[in-house]
């Protein structure tokens, strides 16, 4: 059961790849949500672009932040080494360019204090840019998984 008093520590874990357009924008969401007590991890895949030296400068305004960096792997690869660096007792996967909503970590947090024999949490989406709208996701499968 999770300790009213203490809150969990949440790491969320974001992939980059070449991601210097959205990187900022997905960072910013993580960190500004209004569950406090998160780690954001950026594991950078080998990318060419400027990616790590914006995240580099981010890191300076927030100790929550931090950075990997590998050669080019693969985004199951840079996940992995995400998860192995977290110290989050929940963990929580964060695209490059895909952001969160500011109280998606709070939310999937009550959850598991509600219902602490889960060992996964997911929502449905909403999409921004290109396109807009509520995606809604199927029903689980861990087949699909």
């Amino acid at each position: 059961m999770i300790n009213q008093f203490v809150k969990p520590l949440v790491s969320i874990v974001i992939p980059c790849y070449n991601c210097e357009n959205t990187i900022e924008e997905a960072i910013g969401s993580a960190l500004s949500q209004t569950y406090t007590n998160i780690e954001v991890i950026v594991v950078n895949d080998g990318s060419v672009d400027n990616s790590e030296s914006i995240v580099a400068e981010l890191i300076k305004g927030d100790s929550r932040l931090s950075i990997y960096s590998q050669t080019n792997k693969g985004v199951s690869a840079v996940r992995n080494l995400g998860l192995r660096v977290a110290r989050g007792s929940f963990i929580v996967f964060l695209d490059g360019d895909d952001k969160l909503k500011d109280s998606y970590i709070d939310l999937g947090v009550n959850i598991f204090e509600k219902k602490p024999s889960l060992t996964l949490v997911y929502s449905n989406m909403e999409l921004f840019e290109r396109e807009s709208g509520p995606f809604p996701l199927a029903k689980f499968n861990l087949k699909i998984f």
